[in-house]
């Protein structure tokens, strides 16, 4: 046994690593075992939220300077997912009356932070994120930057938010820089296809920076709304280059969502609308692209901008419908790969008929939208559409119902699809309103119905929708 016990030392994993002029030797196994260790709390954190509240300090004195462990990576990653869970964790302990108040969370957050004022000697997660040396936890540390920003960007002061956009500017800058790096390397004779798979990888690191900076102006915007934007132009000069053709397809789908995040949330007095000019070809070229993620960032963003951008965007309405019917209307809408996209193409096509509508002909479009409901991949969007569908039939809007409500059949049929779904793709409040319309219908043209639901699909005329519900009468069934 004592023979076998020496061997297992003498196994242990080193690894030889430089640090500034010295060469040091580091046991890895007890560095696996402290990132374990690391990521248990993590998960503890995450689980017991509110109830880890005795142990949020301390353990938040012990990642903040793990931030710059820089001999293993996975310590890093550990304390860079646990501190947005301690925030969260703190701030439902707050709202719960754990005994501190506010000033204590807001003390916490700043300790985390780290003091924007002194950059060189000032530690915590800002400075960490300047210096951090991997491309990929770069990338975790957005992330991270991210959930702290939704989950108590209220607390931050003005500096705060400064620091944190010019961190932003500097990450973004960086990848750039890396970027063309990249480029030049290919231009290298001794370029073969292992250092194109290598290269794949790391371009698709710089993605992951792009898109952590694009989620963390994306919290930015739905905290603080058009106070949001001064920040954001400040990152504009490095985001329009990336909608260039010759950018990849993520590359530009980020920056499409980040307008799509500034017209959802920075609308208010037409604040965003200085870069509706820019943007919107790259939405309309956008919404038909190969790539399926472009093409639903792009038709999301038509149809927040029909929503919110009133008048701006009425001269393009009538190309953007045409646009969104050919996505939906493709012989391979419903791929797995592109019943996201799809969707979201189908809730544009129902929301600039609804807000844009009343300067041209909608009843083809309008068609087109109600064939292709309901809305199921997308649950976020089937809401949205399906509220949508409830609201003008209760309105009784003619261009949806159609010449003698031919429409009518169309729509019990999505109804009944909707109601035997459930709660995905409807609240329950909707449900009640889908009911209440059935019960009116069956109540006006009895005669009728029990034809209406019979020439149903099967999917649409389920038992849950039309009888053990008791939204309806039995059907009469078919000889």
């Amino acid at each position: 046994m004592q023979m076998r016990r020496t061997r297992t030392r003498m196994m242990t994993k080193w690894r030889q690593s430089c640090w500034e002029t010295k060469k040091i030797s580091i046991r890895t196994s007890i560095l696996e075992e402290k990132a374990t260790a690391c990521n248990m709390l993590c998960c503890y954190a995450d689980e017991l939220k509110e109830g880890f509240f005795p142990w949020i300090e301390e353990v938040a004195q012990i990642m903040v300077p793990l931030l710059k462990f820089y001999f293993h990576e996975e310590v890093r990653k550990a304390a860079v997912n646990t501190l947005p869970e301690l925030l969260l964790a703190a701030k439902l302990a707050v709202e719960k009356g754990c005994g501190k108040d506010i000033s204590w969370l807001k003390q916490l957050l700043d300790f985390i932070l780290g003091s924007p004022v002194d950059k060189e000697s000032g530690s915590g997660f800002l400075e960490a994120l300047r210096k951090e040396p991997e491309v990929e936890i770069t990338g975790y540390m957005l992330q991270s930057l991210q959930e702290i920003l939704l989950a108590v960007g209220e607390l931050l002061e003005a500096h705060q938010l400064a620091a944190i956009v010019e961190e932003l500017r500097q990450a973004l800058a960086k990848s750039e820089e890396r970027r063309q790096e990249l480029k030049e390397r290919t231009k290298s004779e001794d370029f073969d296809e292992e250092e194109l798979e290598l290269l794949m990888n790391e371009t698709e690191q710089e993605e992951s920076v792009y898109d952590g900076v694009a989620d963390c102006l994306g919290a930015m915007l739905k905290k603080y709304h058009t106070d949001a934007l001064p920040f954001v132009d400040q990152l504009m000069p490095l985001v329009l280059p990336t909608l260039a053709s010759d950018r990849s397809a993520e590359d530009r789908r980020i920056a499409i969502c980040i307008f799509d995040d500034m017209v959802e949330y920075a609308h208010a007095n037409g604040a965003c609308l200085k870069y509706l000019e820019v943007f919107m070809p790259h939405l309309l070229a956008g919404c038909i692209d190969e790539n399926a993620d472009v093409r639903q960032c792009a038709a999301y963003g038509l149809g927040v901008a029909a929503q919110h951008l009133g008048g701006s965007v009425q001269p393009v309405c009538q190309d953007a419908l045409q646009r969104l019917i050919r996505v939906v209307q493709h012989q391979e809408s419903r791929s797995k790969e592109n019943e996201m996209a799809t969707d979201n193409a189908i809730s544009a096509i129902g929301k600039i008929c609804e807000f844009q509508g009343g300067s041209m002909d909608i009843s083809q479009a309008l068609q087109v939208w109600l064939g292709a409901l309901p809305i199921r991949s997308d649950l976020a969007e089937a809401l949205i559409a399906h509220e949508q569908l409830v609201r003008m039939v209760e309105s009784q809007n003619r261009a949806l119902l159609g010449n003698n409500n031919e429409s009518l059949p169309r729509i019990i049929g999505v109804f009944g699809e909707l109601v035997a779904a459930g709660e995905d793709l409807l609240s329950l409040e909707l449900k009640q309103r889908c009911v209440a319309i059935l019960k009116q219908i069956q109540s006006s043209m009895p005669d009728s119905i029990n034809q209406i639901v019979a020439a149903l699909p099967p999917e649409s005329q389920s038992p849950s929708s039309f009888q053990k519900s008791e939204h309806l009468p039995p059907r009469s069934q078919s000889p």
